[in-house]
């Protein structure tokens, strides 16, 4: 059950202290910042203008209010103590549907704590709790096509596969790549 800045797990990577806890309204400023270098250093997600602090604390409320209401599961990451990313698991709609055995999910990851094997985990606990609280059968993402790191994880270690794609269906700075939908049967 959702309390916010409460933790949720804490585990260790290659000498790297995580913990896992739920959002805060004290945690905009972070995610205001990493959401903005993700932009910055041209990551490849949905979002593609900066934020304003005043934005990030109205989608911070919204993720909380979700979370209390067990619509998502949002968390932040901290390596070390410091501010490292956020997270979340979701249903695409409110119970009851006909893809209530669906979940997705969003990662989020500062630079400097990627390709140590951190976000594999974090993805680790993801599932299980798609599992746990949602009762989730199948994990689906979408991620854009040119992305080949995200393609190893989820496909190579975390087992996903291809399902389908859509074409065009990212556009950024008036170019468009494909979107890759991908699953996973937990």
């Amino acid at each position: 059950m959702f309390k916010s800045g409460a933790v949720v797990r804490k585990f260790e990577v290659n000498g790297e202290k995580v913990i896992l806890r739920y959002p805060k309204m004290s945690d905009a400023k972070n995610l205001m910042r990493h959401i903005n270098s993700l932009i910055d250093e041209r990551a490849r997600i949905i979002l593609t203008k900066k934020v304003t602090l005043e934005e990030e604390k109205k989608y911070l409320k919204g993720i909380i209010d979700k979370s209390k209401k067990g619509l998502s599961i949002d968390l932040i990451a901290e390596v070390n103590g410091e501010f490292a990313g956020k997270f979340d698991v979701f249903r695409e709609r409110n119970p009851p549907s006909a893809i209530d055995h669906i979940a997705k999910f969003g990662l989020g990851l500062k630079r400097k704590y990627r390709n140590m094997g951190i976000g594999t985990e974090i993805l680790k606990v993801l599932i299980e709790i798609a599992k746990k609280e949602f009762k989730a059968e199948i994990i689906e993402l979408g991620i854009i096509a040119d992305n080949d790191r995200a393609v190893h994880v989820y496909k190579d270690k975390m087992g996903f596969r291809e399902v389908g794609r859509i074409p065009n269906g990212y556009k950024r700075d008036g170019k468009y790549l494909d979107r890759v939908i991908m699953i996973k049967n937990i």
